[in-house]
């Protein structure tokens, strides 16, 4: 499997974001693929590449996902960096600064940082970049 078609595949089914849990109070850095089971063989393939991370598999909604958390982030951060395009690049950015005011925080939650990182999560759809920056 190629670095390009991993770029490609993750600029459309890859996902950029944050678990915040406010009753356990709880913040982490998240990137995840979810991908119907029959498609199980590609996220292994994808994690064996990364070898970092963990898949699931969702009997209930018939899925699977590969999901990276917390400090392997940073990873993933590296071999995504000035590769993505359109809407998935903006989401990347939103998220490279999320973690880093999840790091300036110690990784500890406080309402302020849920909020923060709530505005820069993909499914708000604030966006923080100009697309144009990137073109």
């Amino acid at each position: 499997m190629k670095k390009e078609w991993i770029v490609g595949f993750v600029n459309g089914e890859g996902c950029f974001t944050f678990g915040i849990n406010r009753k356990i109070k709880g913040i982490f850095p998240l990137f995840s693929i979810t991908l119907t089971k029959t498609d199980l063989p590609i996220l292994i393939k994808i994690k064996n590449i990364f070898k970092v991370g963990s898949i699931s598999i969702h009997n209930k909604h018939n899925s699977c996902s590969y999901q990276v958390t917390s400090s392997n982030v940073n990873q993933i951060i590296k071999f995504f960096n000035n590769k993505l395009i359109g809407n998935k690049l903006i989401d990347f950015e939103n998220w490279k600064i999320g973690i880093e005011l999840w790091e300036k925080n110690k990784h500890h939650y406080s309402d302020e940082l849920a909020n923060s990182l709530e505005k820069l999560n993909p499914k708000s759809r604030r966006k923080l970049y100009n697309l144009n920056n990137y073109i």
